[in-house]
């Protein structure tokens, strides 16, 4: 079941008209004045002298404000519900700026009975009526309250999601769910009961995804952004992750391929993200890889959040497999020794040529992984409650049973709505916005 729109009682008493002023309040062209709510259309044609139609569309007209003194040419963009942002009828009021035309629309919005919105307050209405998830509606203030372009785009990814990460589990369970519930309906002795090989397959295939989601999750071995450096033997990886790490020690490097035997792990940057050292491998590296060898990399590579591919200028460049996905970064190791013209990232520890570079590109990195890392915990715990009562639906014989556990399955994978979220957690999220938003 979706989110809950509230009827039309609670509407009237908790949804009631309110105004923002959206723009700056000097002198300019354009003021905007954002208006949502029970009676907004009224009160913005009222303003205008004129019918506001009840769908969408750009009108051209005039604001009489002060008893019809003053008269003020305006744009009014009519939204009309449920198709606006906030599922709400929406006008938006666009006339010239300056202090005194502002404080005269603000008076007569008032006078009309509209109120100025809270911090948030769009946003959050938009929530309760089922136009945005939470998630989306955290990804609007991170939008606003971002302090550089790594944490922008990493909102601004967010925000766009139009697919929820769980949806693909939870169509998948309501499929189970039909068919096992078709033969519910049937009186004892009748022979309605639905045969469980058309419904147990899919159930223990979906099962088995979400324990991977959620084991990928539980494995990382630590909070911090976690980052691979990969790539083929003698390629400089143990001498990068040397000069890159926090003073954890150092590994050895040497010119005989395969010293490097294991993964080891280092803070960089003050504890901002971890690298890893992974061995190079001297064989599985071709287009052709070996599909043994791409499952133990694809092993390693679940538990990370990227890796980067390092290669020698002393080398023909070969690319990082294709079955690999693509990498976070790519690095062009030994710079002081490029027998070919460097494109991109090259760098030398030898004579720090490009080390700053590389930090900066490293630090970044980090930084979006953990921005991006806050949303997932909410999803973690989704994601581990729909698999627990999976398990249990498993593990049980009667129909009726198992349905009720697919039913709490789909539920924690079914997006939030406001009747499940606490008000002090609806405080929390739409307070830090700005007013208009």
């Amino acid at each position: 079941m979706g989110p809950l729109v509230p009827s039309v009682s609670e509407r009237a008493r908790t949804f009631d008209g309110i105004y923002a002023h959206a723009t700056p309040r000097g002198v300019g062209a354009r003021s905007v004045f954002r208006l949502s709510g029970d009676r907004v259309l009224d009160v913005a044609g009222g303003l205008a002298c004129c019918d506001l139609a009840t769908e969408r569309a750009a009108r051209e007209g005039e604001l009489q404000l002060g008893e019809g003194r003053v008269t003020l040419p305006c744009s009014m963009l009519v939204f009309p519900a449920p198709a606006s942002y906030t599922g709400e009828d929406v006008v938006e009021l666009h006339t010239i700026s300056s202090p005194a035309v502002v404080e005269l629309i603000a008076e007569s919005l008032e006078a009309a009975g509209l109120r100025p919105a809270t911090p948030g307050e769009f946003t959050r209405r938009a929530f309760q009526n089922g136009k945005l998830e939470l998630d989306q509606a955290e990804a609007v203030i991170a939008v606003i309250g971002a302090r550089d372009a790594t944490s922008l785009q990493c909102a601004e990814d967010l925000l766009h999601t139009k697919t929820s990460r769980t949806s693909r589990h939870r169509r998948a369970l309501l499929e189970v769910l039909s068919v096992l519930e078709s033969g519910l309906d049937f009186e004892s002795g009748d022979t309605g009961e639905v045969d469980p090989s058309m419904w147990r397959p899919q159930l223990e295939q979906v099962c088995a995804e979400l324990g991977d989601a959620v084991g990928r999750e539980s494995a990382k071995p630590s909070g911090l952004p976690s980052f691979l450096l990969l790539g083929p033997p003698n390629a400089g990886k143990t001498s990068l992750w040397n000069a890159l790490a926090d003073g954890a020690g150092f590994g050895i490097v040497s010119d005989v391929a395969g010293t490097t035997r294991d993964v080891r792990w280092a803070a960089c940057d003050g504890g901002r993200y971890r690298l890893g050292d992974a061995p190079g491998r001297a064989h599985g590296w071709e287009r052709d890889a070996a599909e043994q060898e791409l499952k133990i990399l694809r092993q390693e590579l679940a538990l990370v959040d990227g890796y980067c591919w390092v290669e020698s200028c002393c080398a023909t460049p070969r690319g990082a497999p294709e079955a690999l996905g693509a990498p976070a970064l790519v690095v062009q190791s030994k710079r002081d020794l490029a027998l070919f013209e460097v494109d991109g990232l090259g760098c030398s520890v030898r004579t720090g040529h490009g080390m700053e570079a590389l930090r900066a590109e490293l630090a970044a990195l980090g930084a979006r992984s953990a921005w991006a890392a806050e949303w997932e915990t909410g999803m973690h715990a989704r994601l581990a409650a729909a698999h627990a009562a999976v398990v249990r639906a498993l593990d049980r014989s009667e129909p009726e049973c198992i349905a009720a556990d697919l039913r709490e399955s789909v539920a924690a994978l079914e997006p939030m709505d406001a009747t499940r979220v606490p008000e002090e957690v609806l405080d929390r999220v739409f307070s830090g916005f700005c007013i208009g938003k």
